[in-house]
């Protein structure tokens, strides 16, 4: 089994186990990284533990920044 209990560190343990290959584990650790970031910028946008958000402009929900589109689309 795996120990760890960090997503980060789960997927270096998957690596190690021969589960995904060295570069689908740093993509995978790119794409936890980046939704990382957008759920702190949607928690400081609403001031509270709100998780919604929109890939078009929308009045009702925090819209997505270009990048941060860009890394969900890997």
């Amino acid at each position: 089994g795996i120990k760890e209990t960090n997503t980060l560190d789960v997927i270096d343990a998957l690596v190690e186990k021969g589960c995904f290959t060295k570069d689908s584990g740093d993509l995978l650790k790119e794409s936890v990284a980046a939704l990382y970031a957008i759920r702190i910028r949607m928690h400081l946008h609403y001031k509270e533990q709100k998780e919604e958000a929109s890939c078009v402009p929308d009045l009702q929900f925090l819209s997505l920044l270009p990048h941060e589109i860009e890394s969900l689309e890997k």
